[in-house]
């Protein structure tokens, strides 16, 4: 099952096997797909506090859907000619694909960046 979060693009990987628990699987994956990007272990624990109540549903957005199916296809490529690979790492590598929708950013970036600028208005409302 491959999850996108809405403003970076940021995909997850997880098993869809158990549909009570998926929410749980993504959260627990989040985790370790966070710190590999680079998030700092505190913005890493706030996030996951912060995702107590979570929505899941279809996106209204042609270009998110779009987005999606692109990395769907890059999945199974993924997963045909690196069956050993992680689900993590599948995600990981996922994440290093520039998207168009952010700009031709990567996913990857956009998520440590989105997490640098939350750090830095912080700061400065703290101030």
């Amino acid at each position: 099952m491959l999850a996108v979060a809405e403003r970076t693009l940021l995909p997850v990987v997880v098993s869809a096997k158990d549909g009570r628990s998926l929410v749980q699987r993504i959260v627990e994956t989040l985790d370790p797909m966070l710190a590999s990007i680079g998030v700092p272990v505190d913005d890493i624990v706030a996030e996951r506090h912060a995702m107590q109540h979570w929505v899941v549903g279809k996106t209204a957005s042609r270009s998110i859907l779009g987005s999606l199916n692109d990395m769907v296809f890059q999945l199974q490529v993924g997963l045909t000619h690196f069956p050993d690979r992680t689900l993590l790492a599948h995600s990981l590598w996922l994440a290093k694909t520039p998207m168009k929708v952010i700009e031709y950013g990567t996913p990857d970036r956009a998520t440590a960046a989105a997490f640098a600028t939350h750090r830095a208005l912080s700061a400065a409302r703290s101030e």
